[in-house]
């Protein structure tokens, strides 16, 4: 079984995603912004951002993923050169995680999955939505020890993801109050989750 869990950045998806995976222990939580995170680690892929995007945006052997943020969240066109770059390698370790849990239930955790093959591979479709303001409250927040996130960059950020169309979605939960997602967590696994048979 494949789930795809979506929201926008700060809607508190990957919270959820963990708390999911808790609850089962066939559940596999796949991170996926981990994943590009991992990527972008790789030589070829390093040298092809430099030629793209300029070569300020390796150092040392490392992407600053600050610099690259303020040219790809400009417009649709740069984020797309961005996802030409490092989706391939992102799929083949994906397709792998898949292929080598054949018993597992996998949660994919994703700001961008509608537009990839997994979102219409998967047999239950989870969208998290937050209001604007706590979802960039949240992100401040969680970044203020990692690195400085401004309202402006993460609009910036906000307006190059996408938009979600509710009539696609399976299940749909507002993440607003911590104690009340938590307990809509557990319906969602115990009504679309424990029930179906894998």
């Amino acid at each position: 079984m494949i789930i795809s869990i979506v929201g926008k950045s700060g809607s508190g998806k990957s919270t959820i995603a963990r708390t999911l995976s808790t609850l089962d222990e066939r559940m596999l939580h796949v991170d996926i912004d981990q994943i590009s995170h991992q990527v972008l680690t790789f030589k070829e892929v390093q040298e092809a951002l430099q030629n793209t995007f300029g070569t300020d945006v390796v150092m040392d052997g490392e992407v600053q993923r600050k610099v690259l943020g303020q040219i790809v969240f400009t417009t649709p066109e740069q984020m797309q050169k961005l996802t030409d770059i490092t989706w391939l390698h992102m799929e083949k370790i994906i397709d792998s995680i898949i292929e080598n849990n054949p018993n597992k239930i996998i949660l994919l955790d994703y700001l961008l999955l509608p537009k990839t093959k997994y979102f219409e591979q998967s047999h239950l479709k989870i969208w998290v939505d937050a209001p604007y303001e706590v979802r960039v409250e949240r992100v401040i927040k969680r970044a203020i020890q990692e690195r400085n996130v401004t309202r402006d960059y993460f609009q910036k950020r906000d307006r190059a993801g996408i938009d979600y169309e509710e009539g696609k979605y399976d299940i749909v939960i507002n993440n607003i109050n911590k104690e009340k997602t938590q307990e809509e967590v557990k319906k969602v696994y115990e009504k679309s989750i424990l029930r179906r048979k894998f």
